[in-house]
């Protein structure tokens, strides 16, 4: 199963965000034990970088953000055909929908995302952390 991971559901992990980092971590994990395949858009390391940095002025740790994502998750291409694409949707949220289209050059199955109700109308499903979580456990994946 092949999965886009939008930018909240990573920092969750990076960034340990109590009350959310639990089933963040799970889907994290999932991705690391080779269970599914994860995938994170190119537009997403840019701004981890820049929030790991902003919330810890260390570059150190905010560069260590970025070499734990490229470990484990594979790019989804940002080109100008998805850029294109995003401009055309009707998505309301512009980065969002860059994500989307990503998500679909990508032929994933799904976003799991934070902010499911921004990316509905996308090309991509939507799926909430947990309810990825159970997804997974009906499969056998977890």
């Amino acid at each position: 199963m092949r999965v886009f991971f939008d930018t909240n559901v990573l920092l969750d992990v990076l960034l340990t965000r109590p009350g959310l980092e639990v089933e963040s971590r799970e889907l994290w994990n999932t991705v690391e034990a080779d269970k599914i395949e994860g995938l994170v858009s190119a537009v997403s390391i840019s701004t981890i970088y820049y929030l790991a940095y902003k919330m810890s002025r260390d570059r150190a740790f905010a560069m260590n953000c970025i070499s734990r994502i490229l470990n484990i998750f594979e790019i989804a291409e940002v080109n100008a055909v998805v850029i294109h694409q995003a401009m055309a949707s009707g998505m309301s949220d512009f980065e969002d929908s860059i994500q989307s289209h990503a998500a679909e050059m990508a032929s994933v199955e799904c976003i799991v995302t934070r902010n499911v109700k921004d990316f509905r109308g996308g090309p991509v499903e939507p799926i909430a952390p947990g309810d990825l979580i159970d997804v997974l456990r009906a499969i056998g994946r977890l």
